[in-house]
């Protein structure tokens, strides 16, 4: 298999007459700019600047623990560019980024962690599977491959925080839908996986699931209470049973309040 390469810019740019191309397009956007450079130096001074010496004042932090991805993005330089200049591969840059690497001193402060703790993350996709999420379509949504959101169930690769906000907001967004799958549903369930209302505090490792008892008694609970909450409104029966999902008898043993939330039917006032 032949190595990838990137696609070469179109005619008229400089970049495309490094790449090799002296077409008169090329060569004239060369030029233009190398009559712009040197303005710029005859105007402002020195533009380029050695980088060696800002390059070990990083690495020094990069040997406290700060990454170089931390460093970029404190910095406010191109990850790539950072990298090609702590390595040693790039000699010179602006005279405003050697400055700010030269002045960069974070003090006492711990350098930040690009990951963290993938408890809530993989108890969310969890959660979304066993209510039919396919994980095809939580990956896509998160912006991850499938390949990968499987890693992180399996708990083979680590969840950085940019990964653990998207899941959460995905989350957020389908907790309260169920999915279209119910071979998802059946394989999560078979997988002893935990939906969404079982867990009180979801990104607590210590936390535990509940039982499925008390779980269906929360649901009971809650759809009791939205059907008296439309009712409220002045909802027919039948509409408020097509909403929530229920039996218009339901509905009714609901709003006579003689049948309790998860109970079967008793004559027993509901309390």
């Amino acid at each position: 298999m032949s190595p990838r390469t990137r696609p070469l810019p179109p005619h008229g740019k400089r970049a495309r007459y490094l790449r090799g191309c002296h077409c008169p397009k090329c060569t004239a956007a060369h030029s233009r700019y190398c009559k712009e450079y040197r303005l710029r130096t005859q105007r402002t001074g020195r533009m380029r600047a050695e980088v060696a010496q800002a390059a070990e004042h990083l690495n020094g932090y990069i040997a406290k623990g700060w990454t170089q991805a931390a460093l970029a993005k404190a910095l406010d330089v191109n990850a790539s560019t950072l990298r090609d200049l702590l390595s040693g591969h790039t000699r010179t840059t602006d005279v405003d980024v050697v400055a700010r690497m030269l002045a960069f001193d974070p003090g006492d402060t711990p350098p930040p962690s690009e990951w963290t703790d993938p408890t809530g993350t993989i108890r969310r996709i969890c959660a979304l599977a066993v209510i039919g999420w396919p994980i095809y379509r939580i990956a896509r949504e998160i912006g991850l491959s499938v390949e990968s959101v499987w890693n992180i169930i399996r708990g083979d690769q680590k969840v950085s925080r940019t990964v653990a906000a998207r899941t959460a907001e995905v989350y957020a967004k389908r907790s309260r839908t169920p999915g279209p799958s119910a071979i998802t549903r059946t394989k999560a369930r078979k997988k002893g996986w935990n939906g969404p209302m079982a867990w009180d505090d979801i990104d607590d490792p210590h936390a535990l699931p509940e039982p499925e008892p008390a779980r269906s008694q929360k649901r009971s609970e809650a759809r009791a209470e939205e059907i008296r909450f439309l009712a409220g409104f002045g909802i027919a029966p039948e509409e408020i049973a097509r909403r929530v999902g229920c039996s218009v008898d339901y509905v009714a043993s609901q709003l006579g309040g003689w049948r309790a939330p998860g109970i079967p039917r008793t004559k027993e006032k509901a309390a």
